[in-house]
């Protein structure tokens, strides 16, 4: 009786932690509550911050500089949807290389919530990025990097410019690489 009450317990707080992962469009679609914006937010939410990346380097908002767009995805390690797309990402990040495109993940749930990084899904987080072939960072999560406020599910993936401020609204939800080919095209095209 108690280990199926504690397996129903398991699977509401799965539930409730889920991550989800967007249907996939007949044509890629745009954020639906910033449809077509691509103009850069007032406020820097990557403009100013120090974090590590699961290696343990040290990075902070320069990363930044000299890029058109950077793509950051937030990420977790129990998200399925997440660890499907990170080969898909990496693709994209090689293709967009030479347009002035990056892309940074954020291991979002590698630090518990005072900001202490918790070992074993650090290694677990390094142990994905190897298995999925990811060499673009992975950051961990610093209350510096204000991008991650207002990420409620996993994947959560937002465009910067090279100033940290935002581009558009939030994409929720996995894409595959022709769908998050053609948002960075799109991006890109309107930043020109």
């Amino acid at each position: 009786m108690k280990r199926a009450f504690f397996a129903l317990l398991a699977g509401i707080a799965l539930l409730l932690t889920a991550c989800g992962q967007a249907p996939a469009p007949a044509a890629p679609a745009e954020p639906a509550e910033t449809a077509g914006d691509t103009n850069p937010v007032e406020s820097g939410i990557l403009s100013a911050f120090t974090t590590r990346d699961l290696e343990g380097n040290i990075l902070d908002q320069d990363i930044l500089k000299g890029k058109k767009l950077t793509v950051v995805n937030v990420w977790a390690t129990f998200c399925g949807p997440c660890l499907r797309e990170l080969p898909e990402l990496e693709k994209l990040s090689r293709e967009m290389e030479g347009k002035g495109v990056q892309i940074i993940g954020i291991a979002a749930d590698v630090t518990d919530w005072n900001g202490q990084v918790r070992g074993e899904l650090l290694e677990l987080a390094k142990e994905i990025v190897s298995q999925t072939g990811v060499s673009f960072p992975s950051l961990i999560p610093c209350r510096d990097l204000a991008a991650l406020s207002g990420v409620q599910s996993f994947p959560t993936t937002i465009f910067v410019d090279e100033n940290g401020c935002q581009i558009g609204g939030a994409y929720v939800g996995a894409r595959d690489l022709a769908q998050w080919r053609y948002l960075v095209e799109a991006a890109l095209e309107k930043l020109s």
